[in-house]
């Protein structure tokens, strides 16, 4: 990712070095061309430009962040009406200095009507500083909090994800061990190939699948081998037919272990050894939309007649679909398909669609 400029990175401090400098200069120049006093002129104006950039700051990275924000209201006018007073009486004080050496100054602060007005303008031009000051650490704030926010509802979701993936895995592991163990009863040459596919298949779930997103070609692999070794255990009573048509592009990612869960739930609610059944797997990209769908149709088992009664419906039982749809809405919310239930002539059917993401190579 591109870091930010200099400018996006501190762009409240370019705004208000600009605002600044374009209050301090441009008045320069008309005092310049038209004052009787142009060196007394700008001198002046310095003096008040300071007064307001010590309003603006006093606010800005006192008063507003340790009062204001801390709800002491009451606290915050009566230190501005203090700092306001304070200012007035510095600029006064400085001026006097500078220009009106022959007078008095007690003479000079007497609220007379001539320094009424002046407090007045003064107190205006202050408190539109004190407001500027305001909406601008407002926003400030108002942004952080929406980032940190962000970021910890960011890091809720990859804490839950985290936990739905530390779920599936103990699953998916309990799940093949079980087939193995059936497997070896029956044929025990075929069940040493499971166990060396099952090793192939763990070095990847334990390595290669900590990263949110993993090569599309690595997942395609890990679900091949994964219906190889689940269609070992029925090879006289099930019909398989996997039609893969995973996209070989290299660039292609998805999030790992996604389409396990249906397809462990085809194999254990629908393959029977003793009964005819059938599993149907078919994957389709399309390139347009950008997308990949896996669609898997099963024997629907009838518990007590072609399956055990602890093979009950996928969506009544376990954690796997649970934890499929959550993870769909976390990864892909509003940008996802997941379709599941009987669909006729005792059959199931699960459909996933997901949104295909592409890595990319500066």
């Amino acid at each position: 990712m591109k870091r930010p400029g200099f400018i996006s990175r501190h762009s409240p401090a370019v705004l208000q070095v600009f605002i600044w400098t374009l209050l301090a200069v441009v008045p320069i120049f008309s005092i310049m061309l038209y004052s009787t006093d142009p060196l007394e002129g700008v001198v002046s104006w310095v003096i008040m430009i300071g007064s307001w950039m010590s309003m603006f700051y006093i606010n800005y990275y006192l008063l507003i962040p340790r009062v204001l924000f801390r709800k002491a209201v009451g606290r915050f006018i009566g230190a501005n009406v203090v700092c306001a007073m304070a200012l007035m009486v510095i600029v006064h004080i400085v001026g006097y200095i500078f220009f009106d050496k022959k007078g008095s100054l007690s003479d000079d602060l007497h609220l007379g009507p001539e320094m009424l007005m002046a407090l007045s303008v003064y107190l205006t031009f202050f408190l539109f500083i004190v407001l500027a000051a305001i909406s601008i650490r407002s926003m400030q704030r108002s942004a952080q909090l929406e980032k940190e926010r962000n970021r910890a509802e960011r890091e809720q979701s990859d804490m839950e994800l985290a936990r739905l993936k530390n779920q599936l895995n103990p699953h998916f592991l309990f799940n093949s061990l079980n087939n193995i163990s059936s497997l070896a009863a029956i044929d025990p040459e075929s069940a040493q190939e499971a166990i060396a596919t099952l090793s192939s298949m763990l070095r990847y779930v334990l390595y290669d699948t900590a990263a949110a997103l993993v090569p599309l070609s690595a997942e395609a692999r890990f679900v091949h081998d994964y219906v190889k070794l689940m269609s070992m255990r029925y090879t006289g009573s099930l019909k398989l037919d996997f039609i893969s048509d995973f996209p070989e592009d290299a660039g292609a990612l998805v999030p790992p272990m996604l389409f396990i869960s249906l397809i462990e739930n085809a194999f254990k609610y629908g393959a029977s050894s003793t009964h005819p059944s059938e599993i149907s797997i078919d994957v389709r990209e399309d390139r347009e939309s950008c997308t990949l769908t896996m669609r898997i149709v099963n024997t629907l088992l009838v518990p007590g007649v072609s399956a055990p009664m602890e093979k009950v419906r996928p969506e009544k039982r376990g954690v796997g679909l649970v934890n499929l749809r959550r993870r769909l809405e976390i990864l892909f919310p509003d940008r996802h398909m997941l379709a599941c239930g009987a669909c006729g002539a005792g059959l199931y059917e699960a459909v996933i669609s997901i949104p295909l993401a592409y890595a990319t190579t500066d």
